[in-house]
């Protein structure tokens, strides 16, 4: 999971860095792009946080786990865990088309 939220980082930071690639256009296109870039950049943010929150308690569990493993005292006994998982595909979320719609 660290490099799920380490690509959701970079991705945000690579979002904010297209925002200077656009010389010689337009002042009203060039502000337009400024907030398509804004835009992507958060989205990056937001899912790694939210990522983050969700996959928290089962990173705290591993931790645990292994650290007990290291010290040869696995001797913890974990209560059962709830993890929401949402089977929806962000493209079905985000109202993209099929290709043959296009």
């Amino acid at each position: 999971m660290q490099w799920v939220l380490a690509f959701g980082a970079w991705k945000a930071m690579w979002w904010r860095q297209q925002a200077s690639w656009h010389s010689g256009v337009s002042s009203v296109l060039s502000e337009g792009l400024a907030a398509y870039v804004i835009d992507h950049a958060k989205y990056e943010e937001a899912r790694a946080r939210d990522w983050a929150e969700k996959w928290a308690p089962v990173c705290v569990r591993a931790k645990t786990a292994f650290q007990s493993i290291a010290a040869g005292t696995l001797k913890v006994i974990f209560p059962p865990l709830e993890v929401d998982i949402d089977l929806q595909l962000e493209d079905e979320s985000a109202g993209s088309k099929d290709d043959d719609d296009l």
